[in-house]
């Protein structure tokens, strides 16, 4: 009910469990301390590799790698398979540590990079689906790092179903995070998508 209040509730009425989150995070090396971090930032239902990647600035493999460590040390929940979400309780928890120990510019960073993924990852399955459309739509560049290839369309498809409530999240937050051409280019890019897949009130 009061989420900003919940670590202090803890602290003062529940110190097994208080402690054992901050147990858990100093358990793991510095790398996974800070993916716990800003994996926060992620303001979608799940995060999955490629978008911790980006997110965090890593090779594809390692963020693997700290998303099933921070997962095997009960930091982060694996929704479906190479989905990862948050406790509402360890949210507010990184939440507070992203505040303490991660400057604005760092965050803002991270947020691009994340931004720049999905956007590029959209573009690139649209333009699978709708080729001729292609020149109606923005063309992001690719973002340095680990972009997501596509087999073929089925698999461009399957992209956009699994991400859908992430790519809408992305676009409303985009507003709220002061980066206004995104909230233009994610509407334009996927609206053909949307179209078929989301009712007219929506």
């Amino acid at each position: 009910r009061r989420p900003q209040n919940v670590l202090t509730e803890l602290s003062s009425h529940d110190r097994s469990v208080a402690a054992a989150f901050v147990d858990s995070y100093h358990a793991r090396p510095p790398a996974q301390q800070r993916t716990f971090r800003l994996a926060v930032l992620h303001p979608g239902e799940d995060v999955t590799p490629h978008a911790l990647a980006a997110l965090v600035n890593a090779p594809l493999d390692e963020a693997r790698e700290f998303l099933d460590s921070l997962h095997n040390h009960h930091l982060l929940i694996e929704r479906t398979a190479f989905r990862y979400t948050f406790h509402d309780l360890l949210r507010t928890f990184a939440g507070a540590l992203l505040a303490r120990e991660e400057s604005g510019l760092l965050q803002r960073a991270a947020l691009i990079r994340l931004f720049d993924h999905y956007r590029h990852t959209a573009a690139t399955a649209i333009d699978l689906l709708a080729p001729l459309e292609r020149h109606h739509r923005p063309q992001p560049s690719a973002p340095d790092g680990n972009p997501l290839v596509f087999a073929d369309r089925a698999d461009a498809e399957d992209w956009l179903t699994r991400e859908q409530v992430n790519l809408l999240a992305l676009t409303r937050h985009a507003t709220d995070a002061d980066l206004p051409e995104y909230a233009a280019d994610l509407p334009a890019i996927l609206w053909r998508h949307l179209k078929r897949h989301m009712p007219a009130h929506e």
